[in-house]
C-alpha cells in the first residue's frame, strides 16, 4: 500500500527566525496565548473524533484544508481539525518510481527498504469458471522474491521538519519541510491521527475507513440469479476427479490442470452486510458446517468484490457483494474422497447445516448467518453448460458471458476461453463490426458503430475440474446483440440517505402532503382504512445524469417520464427479504416519486401504514436499520429498453419519537428506587375517593397546548398490567378515547371526562398513595415499535401513583419565621400567610388563609389558589374546617400538636373560632391605628389556637378615636396563645396537620416562645 501523510502545521507559529526586529513581550505574550488555545482548540477535536468512532463511525475521506485536515465520516457530516496558522500543511507521499515526495516534489530519495523488489511475476494461471460476475481464474505463481533489503522507515520529525530515511546513507536526512501538528497516515483500515502538543507530547487515535461487519445475509436465488435451481438451504459441493495431467487451451496459450481431485460451490454467494459502508473485502469467508464446532468445509471463495450488477465501485454503497465460488485441490485423491464424504456426511444420507462465516483480517471479528445454509456432496456427471445470450451490447465496452438458469453444474467449469464460431457469415461479420476476444480469452468487445442493431456469435470453450475439454463444435455458443444507441444506458448514483424514518400525515385534500406517483407496476397499497404517513426526500437534481446523454437521449428520458414508462429494482433489506424476492418486489408499492421536468430533478416518496396488507393478511413495510437500494430506471416507449437509471441507496432508522415523557401543570416524571421511570399525577379527585388524571398533558403527544390530537398519537396505548387494579383508564387508541374527545378530537373541558381515572383512590395506610404498573405500547404509525422505558425491572413500564398534591407539597414556614415570639407583653404568636411558605411539587404557592389586595379588599383563600392548587378539583381543609369544634377523629379538620422542644412533654391544645366583631376582639391605637388582638386570659396549661378572619381597610369614624384617616385592614389566619405555665424564652415546637378530601396529609412545623 502507498502510505500518505497529510500534516497540519502545529509549530509554525514558534518557528520565527532572529532577524534584529524588536518584539515586545506585550506582543509575544498575545502570541503565546493565541498559540495555546489554538492548541487546546485542536486537542479538542481529537477528542470529538475519539468519540465519533467510538460511536461507530467511520472515514471516508482525509484532506487537506486549508492548515488543518478535513475528515468525512459514513454520514457525510465532516470533522475539521483547524491548526496553527502561519504556514502550509504539507503531504508526505512515496511516489511511483518508489522516492519520497514531499508536496508533489521529489525529494531524490528512495524510500523503499522495507522489503527487497519482488522476483518476476510468475505466468498467468487459468481463469475460474464463467459465474454471473464473470470472475477472472487465479493467478499463476508467482515468481520467486528478490532479496531482503535493508528496513524500512517511516518518516519522523526533526527539530519541527521533515525528515526521510536516505537507505544509501542509512540514516534520516532534514529536508526544508516544515512538519508536527496533526499527521494524518494512511495504514491498513484506517488513518493514524498524530497531535504534537506545545510538550513535545504525541497522542495518537485510529480512525478506521470502514464499518466493522455486524451482520451478514446470504441472498437466496431469485435475488442473485445463481445459475443453479436449487434453493440456498440445498446446494451442490461439486467434486471431480482429474487423473493425470490435462493440457487444455488454445494453440497459442496452452495451460495444464492438475492431477487431483477438485471440489467448489455450485454457485457464487451473493451476500449483504450491515452496516452497508462494510467493506467486505477486509473479510475472509469460509462455509463451516454444524458437526463439530463450526467444522470448515474447505469450500474456498476468492475475494469479496461489490456486486457490479447493482454498482461498479471500490465499495458497495448498498451493502450488496458477490462471493465468487474458488477451487479447492486435493493432490491426494483417495484420502480427499473420505474427507469430503465427511464433511458434508454423506456416508448416512444426510447433510449438515452450513453457516457462512466471515473473519476480520486482524481476526478479531468473526459474524455468522444462522445455520439455515446447507450443501450436498455431488460428483459431476453430464455437465450442461448454457451461456446466456447478451443484449444491447455498447461499443468499446468488454463483455464476459454468463451461464443461463438451464445449465447444470456449470461451477464446474475450471477454466473457459472465447473463440469466434467458425462460419462464414459469422467470421464476416466479425471483421465488418470489429468484434474482438481479448488477449487473455476471457471476454470480447466490438469496436465499430457497424455492429448496431446486428450480431455476432461465439464459442465458449471449456475445461472441467475433472479434466474434461469441451471446444470448437462440442462447445456451446451464445449470440453478442448491439442495441440501438438508446440501449447504452446511463446511471446516476445518487447520495446515500441514511435518515429517521420521519414521516407526515398524507393530505391530499388541501394537496399540503399529496402521494406521489408509484414506482411499482402494480401501483400503491391500499391502506384499507388506517392512515397512511409519507416522507419525501430532498430534490436530486440529475444534472450528472444529463451529462452523460446526448440531445436525442434528453428527449427520450423527458419523454418516458412524462409517460411514466419506468421500472424499478429494490433490493436489500435482511432475511426473509433476501430468500423471498417477492418481498421486496411488495416493498416497491410503498416507494413514489415525482419528477420536474423544468428544474430536471427527482424526489423519491416513502409511505408507510398499518393498512399495508396482502391477501395473506402480511403487513408490508421497511424494515429499519437494514441497507436498501431503489434502482429508478426510466424506458424507451418504443423499445422498452433502458435509457438511463437513478440508484437510491438508503436505509431508514427509527422515527424520532414524537411522544415523549412531558411534565405538565399537574404531573411530572421522577426516577424509581430500582431506576423505573415513575409519574406523579396530581389529578382532581371527590370525596368518594375517585380521582381523575389529566393524563393527556404527561406525554408530548398533542400540539396547540394539548388540545389537537397528534396524527400519530393514536398508536400509543397504555395498559394497567396490576389484575388486582380495577377502575383505571389509560390514554390510547381505546374506547375510552372517544368520551374525552370531540369529532375534532379536541379534549372537552370537563374534568370528571378526562381519560384516566382510579376509584378508590384515598388514602391507603401510612398515608400511602395508590399506585399501579402501566405498560406502554408504541408503534409508529402503528408499524415500527419503540422502547420508550428502558430504566428499572421491566422495559416499556412505568409506575403510575394517583398522587396527592396536598401530600407531596412543601410545607414550612418562609425564611426567618421558623421561631416566633409572641408580641411584648403578650402571649400571643399571629401567624398569616405572610410568613408561611407552602409551595406544590410544582414549586407553585399556595395559601391557608384568605388575604387582602393592594387596595385592602378581601381576597378569598380560592381564589388566592387558583392558578396552584385548584381547591374545586383538588380539595384540601377549607378555613371553617381548619376551626372546627367538632375534633373527632373522623373529621376533616386540623389537628394540631405542641410539644417542648427536647419532647419531654406534651401540651394540650385547644381550637376555637374567635369572634371578630371589632368592638369585642381589637382595639386600635389612636396614634398608629395598629390593631390590638382582646384575647381571652391565657389558660394555665393549655394551648389555645384562634382563628382570625380577614377583615378590609375601612376609614375611621369618630368612634374609633384614632388620629388616622383610613383603618388599615388585615388578612386571615390564626394566633397561637400560649398557657402561663411556659416559661419565659422555652421553645415548644407545634405542629400543624392538614389534609386532603382523599385523606392524605402533610405537616407543618415551627416553634413558638415568650418574651422575658
Amino acid at each position: 500500500m502507498r502510505k500518505k501523510y497529510l500534516s497540519a502545521l502545529l509549530f509554525g507559529a514558534l518557528l520565527v527566525a532572529s532577524t534584529g526586529t524588536f518584539t515586545s513581550c506585550k506582543d509575544y505574550d498575545d502570541d503565546i496565548s493565541n498559540l495555546q488555545t489554538q492548541i487546546n482548540d485542536v486537542k479538542t477535536a481529537i477528542s470529538e473524533l475519539q468519540a465519533k468512532v467510538d460511536g461507530g463511525k467511520y472515514v471516508t475521506d482525509v484532506v487537506k484544508e486549508g492548515d488543518g485536515i478535513k475528515i468525512t465520516w459514513n454520514d457525510n457530516s465532516s470533522s475539521v481539525i483547524e491548526t496553527i496558522k502561519g504556514a502550509d500543511g504539507t503531504i508526505v507521499t512515496i511516489g511511483e518510481n518508489g522516492n519520497w515526495f514531499i508536496d508533489g516534489v521529489d525529494q531524490g530519495i528512495s524510500a523503499k527498504g522495507e522489503k527487497g523488489d519482488k522476483g518476476d511475476q510468475g505466468e498467468q494461471g487459468p481463469a475460474g469458471p464463467q459465474g454471473p460476475a464473470g470472475e477472472q481464474g487465479p493467478a499463476g505463481p508467482q515468481g520467486p522474491q528478490g532479496e531482503a533489503g535493508a528496513d524500512g522507515h517511516d518518516v519522523q520529525i526533526i527539530d519541527g521538519y521533515w525528515a526521510i530515511w536516505d537507505a544509501e546513507k542509512g540514516d534520516y536526512v532534514k529536508t526544508e519541510s516544515l512538519a508536527g501538528g496533526v499527521i494524518a497516515v494512511e495504514t491498513t483500515g484506517g488513518y493514524n491521527l498524530t497531535i504534537t502538543d506545545d510538550k513535545g507530547d504525541q497522542q495518537t487515535i485510529f480512525v478506521p475507513t470502514s464499518a466493522a461487519m455486524g451482520y451478514i445475509d446470504v441472498l437466496a436465488n431469485e435475488v442473485a440469479a445463481y445459475p443453479t435451481a436449487n434453493a440456498i438451504d440445498n446446494m451442490q459441493a461439486l467434486y471431480g476427479i482429474n487423473e493425470k495431467d490435462v493440457e487444455y487451451g488454445p494453440a497459442n496459450a496452452k495451460k495444464i490442470l492438475g492431477k487431483g481431485l477438485y471440489t467448489t460451490l455450485d454457485r457464487d454467494l451473493m451476500i449483504v452486510v450491515n452496516p452497508q459502508g462494510t467493506d467486505a473485502s477486509d473479510y475472509t469467508y469460509t462455509l463451516r458446517n454444524s458437526a463439530s464446532i463450526n467444522f470448515n468445509t474447505q469450500l474456498k471463495f476468492k475475494e469479496a468484490v461489490p456486486y457490479e450488477g447493482v454498482l461498479s465501485r471500490t465499495t458497495s454503497a448498498n451493502g450488496v457483494w458477490v462471493l465468487p465460488h474458488d477451487f479447492t485441490r486435493y493432490e491426494n485423491i483417495d484420502d480427499a474422497r473420505t474427507k469430503n464424504y465427511l464433511l458434508f456426511k454423506e456416508n448416512d444420507g444426510k447433510k449438515h447445516a452450513l453457516s457462512l462465516t466471515a473473519t476480520s483480517a486482524d481476526g478479531k471479528t468473526t459474524i455468522q448467518t444462522p445455520y439455515d445454509l446447507g450443501a450436498t456432496l455431488k460428483k459431476i456427471g453430464d455437465v450442461k453448460v448454457v451461456p446466456n445470450d447478451l443484449e444491447n451490447c455498447e461499443v468499446s465496452k468488454e463483455y464476459a458471458p454468463t451461464y443461463s438458469i438451464k445449465s447444470v453444474d456449470a461451477n464446474a467449469v475450471y477454466d473457459y476461453w472465447l473463440t469466434f464460431k467458425q462460419t462464414a457469415a459469422n467470421l464476416k461479420a466479425v471483421e465488418l463490426y470489429g468484434a474482438e476476444i481479448t488477449p487473455d480469452g476471457y471476454r470480447f468487445t466490438y469496436s465499430r458503430e457497424t455492429g448496431v442493431n446486428n450480431d455476432v456469435e461465439l464459442v465458449y470453450n471449456y475445461i472441467l475440474m475433472d479434466g474434461t475439454v469441451v471446444e470448437g463444435d462440442k462447445a456451446p455458443t451464445f449470440t453478442a446483440y448491439m442495441g440501438e444507441v438508446m440501449a447504452a444506458e446511463k446511471t446516476q448514483t445518487l447520495d446515500r440517505l441514511h435518515v429517521a424514518f420521519d414521516a407526515t400525515l398524507r393530505d391530499d385534500k388541501d394537496n399540503k402532503n399529496p402521494r406521489f406517483e408509484s414506482v411499482s407496476a402494480e401501483g400503491h397499497w391500499d391502506a384499507n382504512g388506517e392512515k397512511e404517513f409519507l416522507m419525501n426526500t430532498q430534490a436530486y437534481s440529475l444534472s450528472e445524469l444529463f451529462e452523460q446523454m446526448s440531445d436525442v437521449e434528453k428527449l427520450v428520458w423527458q419523454s418516458a417520464m412524462a409517460a411514466g414508462s419506468i421500472q424499478a429494482e429494490l433490493i436489500g433489506g435482511e432475511g426473509d427479504n433476501n430468500t423471498d424476492k417477492q418481498l421486496n418486489k411488495d416493498n416497491l408499492r410503498n416507494i413514489g416519486y415525482s419528477y420536474n421536468a423544468k428544474d430536471n430533478k427527482i424526489t423519491f416518496q416513502f409511505a408507510v401504514s398499518a393498512g399495508y396488507n396482502d391477501a395473506a393478511g402480511k403487513n408490508h413495510h421497511f424494515l429499519l436499520d437494514n441497507a436498501y437500494q431503489l434502482t429508478f430506471t426510466a424506458l424507451d416507449e418504443d423499445t422498452k429498453t433502458p435509457v438511463a437509471s437513478v440508484i437510491l441507496p438508503f436505509e431508514l432508522t427509527m422515527p424520532t419519537l414524537d411522544i415523549v415523557p412531558d411534565d405538565g401543570n399537574f404531573s411530572e416524571w421522577t426516577t424509581g428506587k430500582d431506576g423505573e421511570e415513575v409519574l406523579m399525577s396530581y389529578g382532581a379527585y371527590e370525596e368518594n375517593g375517585n380521582m381523575w388524571l389529566p393524563f393527556y398533558e404527561s406525554f408530548k403527544a398533542w400540539t396547540k397546548e394539548y388540545t389537537v390530537y397528534d396524527d400519530n398519537a393514536e398508536y400509543y396505548t397504555l395498559q394497567d398490567v396490576d389484575a388486582a387494579t380495577t377502575g383505571v383508564y389509560m390514554l390510547g387508541k381505546m374506547d375510552n378515547v372517544a368520551r374525552a374527545l370531540d369529532n375534532n378530537l379536541n379534549y372537552t373541558t370537563v374534568w370528571q371526562n378526562w381519560t384516566t381515572s382510579a376509584s378508590g383512590a384515598s388514602a391507603g395506610a401510612n398515608n400511602e398513595e395508590k399506585s399501579t404498573p402501566v405498560q406502554v405500547a408504541y408503534k409508529h404509525y402503528g408499524v415500527y415499535e419503540e422502547t420508550l422505558f428502558d430504566g428499572g425491572k421491566t422495559d416499556n413500564q412505568f409506575e403510575l401513583v394517583f398522587a396527592s398534591l396536598l401530600k407531596n407539597s412543601s410545607l414550612k414556614m418562609a425564611e426567618g419565621s421558623e421561631k416566633l415570639i409572641a408580641k411584648a407583653g403578650t402571649n400571643d404568636v399571629f401567624i398569616s400567610d405572610d410568613i408561611l411558605d407552602l409551595q406544590t411539587p410544582m414549586e407553585q404557592k399556595f395559601y391557608l388563609f384568605d388575604g387582602l389586595n393592594s387596595g385592602g379588599s378581601i381576597i378569598s383563600r380560592a381564589d388566592l389558589n387558583k392558578n396552584s392548587f385548584n381547591e374545586a378539583q383538588r380539595p384540601f381543609i377549607t378555613i371553617d374546617q381548619l376551626f372546627a369544634s367538632d375534633r373527632s377523629s373522623d373529621a376533616k379538620s386540623m389537628v394540631v400538636t405542641a410539644k417542648d422542644k427536647n419532647g419531654s412533654t406534651e401540651h394540650m391544645v385547644s381550637v376555637a373560632k374567635w369572634s371578630t366583631d371589632p368592638k369585642t376582639t381589637w382595639t386600635i391605637n389612636p396614634l398608629t391605628g395598629e390593631i390590638n388582638y382582646l384575647l381571652p386570659a391565657p389558660d394555665a396549661n393549655a394551648i389555645k389556637i384562634f382563628r382570625v378572619d380577614a377583615a378590609p381597610a375601612r376609614p375611621a369614624t369618630s368612634t374609633d378615636n384614632v388620629a388616622v384617616d383610613v383603618i388599615q385592614g388585615h388578612t386571615g389566619g390564626m394566633v397561637i396563645q400560649l398557657p402561663e405555665s411556659i416559661a419565659d424564652k422555652e421553645e415548644v415546637e407545634i405542629t400543624i396537620t392538614l389534609s386532603d378530601a382523599l385523606g392524605f396529609t402533610n405537616e407543618l412545623k415551627f416553634t413558638v416562645s415568650k418574651l422575658q
